[in-house]
């Protein structure tokens, strides 16, 4: 299982990148990142920890689709969108989505 830490030097990271990396099971995101674009960690089962940056303004469709093991996630106020599916079959039991997030 891997434990990955993105480099502070990173500024995006795009659509589908760690999609269907099953042996990912916590991600460090770099603090400069502004978007979880679409199906970035789709398929990632394993996936149990992520950390969202804060200057994260836009979580994309199926961002974390089929993500079965990640269970708690905690969404910054930065973010006004969530798109479509963007946590459909994950894990979750319980998110609390701040009040910055357009419907």
């Amino acid at each position: 299982m891997e434990k990955i830490k993105i480099p502070s030097s990173v500024t995006y990271i795009g659509d589908r990148v760690f999609k269907k990396c099953k042996k990912i099971i916590s991600i460090i995101l770099p603090p400069n990142i502004t978007s979880l674009d679409m199906s970035l960690f789709d398929g990632c089962t394993n996936l149990s920890k992520i950390l969202i940056p804060l200057l994260v303004t836009s979580i994309g469709d199926f961002a974390f689709h089929d993500c079965y093991s990640l269970k708690e996630i905690e969404i910054p106020s930065s973010v006004i969108s969530i798109g479509n599916s963007s946590f459909s079959g994950s894990g979750l039991k319980e998110i609390s989505i701040p009040s910055s997030v357009f419907y």
